[in-house]
């Protein structure tokens, strides 16, 4: 349910909107009954705005964090949500009660501009989290209309609040629950309608999450400061694969070795259409675009008009043969290469896969017996062929040390110096 961001959004937001009524109850609420004018109530708002907003900004802030379990993402998007609910809260009140104070009857509308600019902080407070210009813009517009809404319903839910339990602080409090969660639910909404593509996970750890793609490049891995962040799929590397925005929509690249299936075809570099399905390393994901899918329709046939009387048979120009389709190219069957000993699991690349202890290999293994430039498989004609490189302590193949090129095939047993490596489909 929390991979859900609209949920997470609204409780989120509620959650801080609680936080901050627990915080300006005690210090804010008693210093009401001594004010005695407009000046005096000005640096009460602010405080009050900034209150809730440190409360709320965190709060949104932080959850992305806690639900990937990164204690880097959580720290990173609090201090950001606090700080711009601080700055949004203290001028949000202020001009809200600035507008307010000439339109006495008009309470509500003064309390929508006031927590419009409020939500709208807080909104691109979650823009510079993501490192996005672009979600900068759509959250802040999100946060603003959230605000509004949920500063509109302020006055009003206090009053009733007020009318059914007699209590004040209790009116605060629910006001500000709802405040939060309206803030919350519509930076997700907006977010998501303007985004020009998305990924969303459909199987494994994180199904039901939705990442916006609104960036020239993102990036995708495990690693927690990264744009797309998998966490719990052990075939899913720290730098997996890189997203570029190319025309009008995004192309996919793997990193060198990192296995990307699209479609049910193994890639290395593809553009990316409509509901394509990608599967990284166990996680399926659908990538979904906005605008730019043109669908292509066939021409109309043009009826031929009848010949008149007397005269010849108009002129039809020959319609055009149309080609049959081109067949794909087929791809190879994909091969692993799994550790006995550390349980890793390497993907062999179309083309040419090397391997060894350097680190500019395909397939890096990091032990004294296996040569820097150890060994490399190469796809030729439909197999798999594993071929030395010169190594010192040799590589075998189901026990018998090699000395030219040797096929592989899944079920097989492959030793470079003391590791076993297994060849599974």
């Amino acid at each position: 349910m929390l991979n859900d961001q609209r949920i997470r959004g609204a409780l989120a937001g509620g959650l801080g909107g609680a936080v901050s009524w627990l915080v300006i109850e005690p210090l804010v609420a008693p210093r009401l009954q001594y004010i005695t004018s407009v000046s005096e109530l000005y640096p009460i708002d602010a405080l009050f705005g900034a209150l809730a907003g440190i409360c709320i900004g965190a709060a949104l802030g932080i959850a992305e964090g806690i639900i990937v379990r990164s204690v880097y993402r959580a720290r990173r998007g609090g201090f950001i949500g606090a700080g711009a609910g601080i700055i949004g809260g203290a001028i949000g009140l202020v001009i809200g009660e600035m507008v307010y104070q000439p339109l006495k009857l008009l309470c509500f509308v003064g309390r929508s501009i006031g927590w419009a600019v409020f939500g709208g902080f807080l909104g691109a407070a979650e823009g510079i989290t993501r490192r996005s210009w672009k979600g900068l813009r759509s959250a802040a517009l999100g946060g603003t209309i959230g605000g509004a809404i949920g500063g509109f319903m302020f006055d009003l839910v206090a009053l009733f609040t007020v009318l059914l339990f007699r209590s004040d602080a209790l009116s605060r409090g629910v006001a500000l629950i709802i405040l939060g969660a309206c803030i919350g639910l519509w930076i997700v909404l907006i977010e998501r309608v303007l985004a020009p593509a998305t990924l969303k996970v459909v199987s494994g750890r994180f199904e039901g999450r939705e990442f916006l793609l609104d960036k020239p490049r993102l990036t995708l891995g495990s690693n927690e400061r990264g744009d797309i962040v998998i966490f719990g799929d052990p075939l899913i590397r720290r730098h997996h694969a890189t997203l570029y925005h190319e025309g009008r929509g995004y192309v996919i690249e793997a990193e060198a070795g990192a296995p990307i299936m699209v479609n049910k075809q193994p890639v290395t570099r593809q553009a990316l259409g409509s509901e394509d399905e990608l599967i990284i390393g166990q996680t399926r994901l659908i990538y979904r675009q906005k605008s730019g899918a043109v669908s292509v329709r066939p021409p109309a046939i043009q009826p031929v008009p009848s010949p008149r009387p007397g005269l010849p048979p108009p002129a039809v120009s020959p319609r055009p043969v149309q080609q049959p389709p081109v067949a794909p190219v087929p791809w190879p069957a994909v091969l692993w290469l799994i550790d006995q000993s550390t349980g890793g699991r390497y993907a062999l690349r179309p083309g040419i896969t090397t391997i060894g202890r350097g680190g500019d290999n395909d397939i890096v293994l990091d032990a004294p017996s296996v040569s820097a430039h150890h060994a490399e498989i190469r796809y030729e004609n439909g197999r798999y062929i594993l071929h030395d490189r010169g190594s010192t302590n040799g590589t075998f193949v189901n026990g018998r040390r090699i000395s030219g090129p040797n096929m592989i095939k899944a079920g097989w047993r492959v030793r470079l110096g003391e590791v076993e490596l297994v060849v599974a489909s």
